[in-house]
């Protein structure tokens, strides 16, 4: 029995009748197992080698990609079967045997190195000489000065008493000043030495925020978007002559989920100043880009300083009236940017087709599986020339594969050049302790309870009744998140009937689950995909 994960993406090839699917294990693995007192179960690690003729190899390859999964080198297979791995990269156009790729890659000590040196590297990203503001820059705390940042920065007990948070706006105005890119980028060119590559790229503003969860990237780049208001002020006064696209100040921001929606509007986005969490009433207009009552027209988004959608909704837009698309943003920024590592996902396409002047990811894993999803970042930040697979190929991956003492030279002075990250160490947390209380449901509470668990009844009767194509793991797998997330918050609004059934798959866009592919669970609230009237 596989994993609920791998089956998937197995499943997503299910078109495809002429491939079989091998499971190898480890004999390792296995005695392990059969040593233990548990009648031969137990969970081993199994590798999945997809065999077919090769003329179906791209359109294998593609159709994984679709579905977020990633084809790995095989430890083991058999003799006079040739290996091509369709999402491999190859300097020729031939797709050529590789065969001496095979080997059990976790067990090499290359591979370690290479895992241990980017995470080394990524803990390296804070070092804080690269936010000396420039001279005639004034100073970044004068909007709190003015009162119009609510939330105090947050400050640590660095040398120099500086606040973290505020010196991520600074490696964002930064990021954002022209001239300030140009030199850097200047110096990186003559760092690699790759001049003839270099030749008179387009200057491109904006990076990676990489924090990791907990250090406030949203805060601090809501005050990046006070702090520049002047700036996208001027950017639409001097392209006013473009016809085209329609400029406007605002910052386009792309969030997970519609259920995050509601909680980022009211951040910053209210009259009320007990329920404005970070900023001052007033101090910036915010529209929802969302559901059947979203804009119809891009004059209607250009009168604001922040426009918030999802990636669902994006690429929804990206396949229909492009409103979104038309539109020449001050700042667009992707907030868990990582969402769009897929290359070939609709969610990455609508978002590389945005128009902007700036730039920004936002995520705590900018490198999650390979460097591909570091290049995904790049394709979306337009940084070229690294963006071309075959230069990234060959002045970032190629270098790791060597066993020099500066093999991670060159990704280390890419991502110094673009990228600021903190780990949990700055915020000085207090040792973790663990405590069970046990507590007692309210009424309300329990009402809730009880009719998620006579929902899953209802929906398990239902499926056996009329014999549906749901799978009852999907049920019980909803259930479970249900109820957890009851437990956790003492809240959670079920909306019978199709209680089920998420806002994805059957809300406000109707179409819109054609974008989820073949995935069965929604990758937002982890409800089921299937409609009851599918």
């Amino acid at each position: 029995m596989l994993d609920l994960i791998t089956a998937g993406y197995l499943h997503s090839l299910r078109t495809y009748s002429e491939l079989i699917f091998t499971a190898v294990l480890a004999s390792s693995s296995l005695n392990t197992v059969l040593r233990k007192p548990t009648h031969g179960k137990g969970i081993v690690s199994t590798s999945i080698n997809i065999i077919g003729p090769e003329r179906i190899a791209d359109d294998v390859g593609n159709t994984l990609a679709d579905a977020s999964a990633y084809l790995q080198h095989p430890f083991f297979l058999h003799a006079r079967i040739k290996y091509i791995n369709p999402q491999y990269f190859y300097s020729e156009n031939e797709k050529k045997d590789l065969r001496h790729l095979i080997g059990p890659p976790m067990a090499s000590p290359r591979f370690l190195r290479l895992s241990e040196g980017v995470e080394s590297l990524l803990e390296s990203l804070d070092d804080l000489s690269r936010l000396a503001p420039s001279p005639d820059r004034p100073f970044v705390s004068a909007a709190i000065g003015e009162g119009l940042i609510l939330t105090t920065l947050k400050r640590f007990g660095l040398p120099v008493a500086v606040k973290h948070q505020e010196d991520g706006v600074k490696f964002i105005l930064n990021r954002e000043d022209p001239a300030f890119c140009d030199s850097v980028t200047s110096d990186l060119k003559a760092l690699i030495s790759c001049r003839s590559s270099f030749h008179h790229p387009e200057l491109f503003l904006g990076g990676i925020v990489a924090d990791v969860m907990g250090l406030g990237k949203t805060l601090t780049m809501l005050s990046a978007v006070v702090y520049s208001k002047d700036a996208a002020m001027e950017f639409v006064k001097a392209n006013s002559y473009q016809a085209k696209p329609q400029l406007t100040r605002a910052t386009l921001i792309v969030v997970t989920s519609l259920l995050s929606l509601p909680q980022q509007y009211h951040r910053i986005n209210c009259n009320d100043m007990s329920c404005c969490r970070h900023l001052k009433p007033g101090t910036l207009r915010v529209a929802l880009f969302h559901g059947d009552t979203r804009a119809k027209t891009t004059e209607a988004l250009i009168d604001y300083d922040i426009v918030l959608t999802t990636y669902r909704t994006l690429a929804f837009d990206w396949k229909g009236h492009r409103i979104l698309q038309k539109i020449g943003w001050f700042r667009v920024v992707l907030d868990e940017a990582h969402w769009i590592r897929n290359q070939s996902s609709e969610q990455f396409k609508a978002a590389e087709g945005l128009q902007a002047e700036r730039r920004w990811c936002l995520t705590g894993t900018p490198i999650q599986n390979s460097l591909d999803d570091l290049r995904s970042l790049l394709r979306f930040l337009q940084f070229q020339p690294f963006a071309k697979q075959a230069f990234f190929e060959e002045h970032i991956v190629e270098p790791l594969r060597s066993d020099s003492h500066d093999s991670f030279r060159n990704l280390k002075l890419l991502l110094r050049t673009i990228c600021l990250r903190r780990n949990a160490d700055y915020l000085h947390l207090p040792p973790k302790e663990t405590k069970e209380v046990f507590i007692t449901l309210t009424p309300e509470e329990r009402e809730v309870y009880d009719r998620i668990l006579k929902g899953c009844q209802a929906e398990f009767d239902r499926i056996v009744s009329t014999k549906s194509e749901t799978k009852k793991y999907n049920v019980l797998f909803t259930t479970i998140m249900m109820l957890r997330r009851l437990c956790n918050h003492g809240t959670l609004q079920v909306a019978p009937p199709s209680w089920l059934f998420c806002e994805v798959c059957g809300g406000e866009d109707e179409n819109i689950v054609t974008l989820l592919g073949s995935l069965e669970t929604s990758p937002e609230c982890s409800r089921c995909l299937v409609r009851q009237e599918c």
